[in-house]
């Protein structure tokens, strides 16, 4: 409807009503399946006028912030080296790969007046990353009695306990840590990810100790405490660190 018919006739789509030039598309489509270029235009062309609308713009500097944020998750510096990994881990070409970067920051450009952390996140996050916590192993079972059987075996194996849960956790447990014997790494009384349940349970464990069986949602769990882990004080610049991590973390959920 608004584009004059002639430009219609000879464009390969249309999206809202605008024609969809070759030029557009050519990139795109040497590297994705004609829908799924479509579909990524159109999403591109959306993000434009909202961001028109609002007034907003993105530089060259948002672009890089995009681009570090990405590589400051596998924790290694932004060279071309590293993206062009990042970029085959993805299954993007180079044209995908700029796109994402550009879509990625204008979605944070459109959400970020409306993303706040508060300052008892934070004191929530640096109590759980610097408090005292202890390194455990999970192992989960759909049912009760399977659990149970589990942990006797575990306490009456001969040798080192660890390894015995270990084995089990391997064999047996529904959680996904069970491919690392149960490995949980460190978990403090405070972290809500984990069920209260487990916390609680947790907290009573010396090293080495393996507890009840545990109901919660999904199956029944048996933990075994490894070590524990003392309380540290942060830097200031860890706790920026950790604020600005729970900020890009609420930031991806709203441009998501």
């Amino acid at each position: 409807r608004d584009a004059p018919w002639g430009s219609q006739a000879r464009a390969p789509a249309i999206i809202n009503g605008q024609a969809v030039s070759w030029g557009e598309l050519h990139a795109r489509l040497g590297e994705l399946g004609g829908r799924r270029a479509l579909e990524e235009l159109a999403l591109d062309r959306a993000l434009e006028q909202e961001l028109q609308r609002r007034a907003v713009t993105i530089d060259g500097q948002d672009l890089r912030r995009e681009r570090d944020l990405l590589t400051d998750q596998i924790g290694a510096p932004s060279t071309s080296d590293v993206l062009g990994e990042i970029r085959r881990q993805r299954g993007l070409g180079p044209q995908g790969f700029e796109d994402l970067i550009r879509r990625n920051a204008m979605l944070r450009a459109l959400t970020r007046d409306s993303v706040r952390v508060e300052p008892r996140e934070v004191d929530l996050a640096v109590q759980i990353r610097s408090g005292p916590r202890k390194s455990a192993r999970i192992l989960v079972t759909p049912t009760e009695r399977q659990a149970a059987s589990l942990r006797r075996e575990i306490l009456d194996a001969p040798g080192d306990r660890l390894d015995a849960f270990g084995a089990r956790a391997a064999a047996h447990s529904i959680d996904a840590s069970g491919a690392r014997g149960g490995d949980i790494g460190a978990v403090s009384p405070v972290d809500p990810a984990y069920p209260d349940s487990l916390r609680r349970a947790l907290s009573t464990l010396a090293p080495g100790q393996v507890s009840n069986v545990i109901a919660i949602d999904g199956g029944f769990a048996v933990l075994m405490a490894e070590r524990d882990i003392p309380a540290r004080s942060l830097s200031e610049s860890e706790r920026a660190r950790i604020e600005q991590e729970l900020l890009v973390r609420k930031q991806r959920l709203a441009m998501d």
